[in-house]
């Protein structure tokens, strides 16, 4: 008998467990299967609080800014393609020229929250680790600064054109 198999069993002895496939009552089973559905069981270390909230309200956030940006980029391609494909139109009539100037801006403006998803995806160890009250701080001011950098690049846009 393994080490591992004593510890599965005396964990079953210590207590009422159930099987999280059928939920049969497991106490003293002796092996590492329900005796119910015969599912294999494992002992697992785990934690209720694992604090994902800040950092899934930041993802999401973002996501939706990266979304709102494409809609504004989809928006401005068909009314280039429009006023291009129009009869009576030459390549840009004037005023048209607006729309080419501020398709780079949106999609520049969607690289910003982009770049936020990438940076909470790949320090989230980092900031599941801290406390809750300082991950709420710290995805607050990247969204402000994501918020602030895409609406700049939307004023650059628009002063521009």
């Amino acid at each position: 008998m393994t080490e591992r198999d004593q510890l599965f069993r005396a964990f079953l002895a210590a207590g009422d467990a159930a099987c999280p496939v059928c939920a049969y009552n497991l106490r003293a089973t002796e092996s590492q299967c329900c005796p119910e559905c015969g599912a294999q069981l494992e002992l697992r270390l785990g934690s209720s609080d694992l604090r994902l909230a800040p950092w899934l309200a930041g993802i999401v956030t973002a996501a939706v800014l990266i979304g709102l940006q494409l809609v504004l980029v989809i928006i401005g391609v068909v009314t280039l393609l429009v006023t291009l494909f129009r009869p009576d139109s030459t390549f840009l009539d004037p005023g048209d020229e607006e729309f080419v100037v501020l398709l780079p801006f949106a999609l520049g403006s969607a690289a910003v929250p982009g770049a936020l998803i990438f940076l909470l995806v790949r320090y989230r160890r980092w900031l599941w680790r801290r406390r809750p009250r300082i991950q709420w701080a710290l995805v607050a001011l990247s969204l402000v600064i994501t918020v602030s950098a895409t609406l700049a690049i939307l004023f650059i846009a628009t002063v521009v054109s």
